[in-house]
């Protein structure tokens, strides 16, 4: 039996702080390492869509920063929820660099709610 990889990932209102969401952008950026190397299988985070951190008050702009340093590895991500956290100014600013960058998600919809 094949595994499926998730479409969804839905971790709001987990109590996830930075290190949680740093570790978290390390298990994406590993499995893109992983789908890119010669003999890697396709599938794995790179399918994932839907990714909601919303509720989480300790993810902060270190977390974020994590984050938006792995999106380049999530190419089917269209929805990304960060709202009632506590990443900010600071936090958008991450997501504004990675998000204007030509390699990464067109279409992201970020909710800041």
């Amino acid at each position: 039996m094949t595994a499926v990889p998730p479409q969804e990932l839905l971790l709001g209102g987990n109590q996830l702080g930075d290190q949680a969401v740093r570790e978290l952008a390390a298990a994406i950026s590993s499995s893109t390492a992983a789908a890119t190397a010669p003999g890697g299988s396709s599938g794995g985070l790179q399918l994932l869509a839907v990714l909601h951190l919303h509720d989480n008050p300790r993810l902060a702009a270190d977390g974020v920063a994590g984050l938006a340093a792995a999106l380049p590895g999530l190419p089917s991500l269209t929805e990304l929820a960060l709202g009632r956290c506590h990443a900010g100014n600071e936090g958008a600013r991450h997501l504004s660099k990675v998000r204007g960058s030509a390699a990464v998600i067109a279409g992201v919809q970020a909710a800041w709610y």
